[in-house]
């Protein structure tokens, strides 16, 4: 059974283009899950950088750890950028700590 796809999601760039379903039949190739190196990321990202609903798209791929590319963003750019977060986080944490009396850090 096939799960109805967000209103956003059929007012993206990719999903009435008859290019990129063509390119998929002749290819075999989902450009947005198969496509690797600077080559394929470079394609992803202009493809994706006038959509219409590419920060909806981005957020969605970003938050909810999909597969492929969401936004213009590959899976692994994703990863870094949420190692990169987490990293930011800790270093607040320490900064908190410096400039709270004992270092307590209250919980929110």
């Amino acid at each position: 059974m096939r799960t109805k796809r967000p209103e956003w999601m059929l007012k993206s760039k990719c999903a009435h283009d008859p290019n990129i379903v063509k390119f998929m039949r002749e290819t075999r190739i989902d450009p947005f899950y198969d496509l690797k190196g600077k080559e394929g990321r470079a394609f992803i990202s202009a493809y994706c950088s006038n959509c219409p609903v590419k920060l909806i798209c981005k957020s969605e791929g970003f938050t909810n750890h999909e597969k492929g590319t969401w936004g213009g963003i590959t899976e692994s750019q994703r990863r870094t950028q949420r190692q990169n977060l987490h990293k930011d986080f800790l270093r607040l944490q320490e900064q908190l700590r410096a400039l709270l009396p004992g270092g307590a850090i209250p919980n929110a």
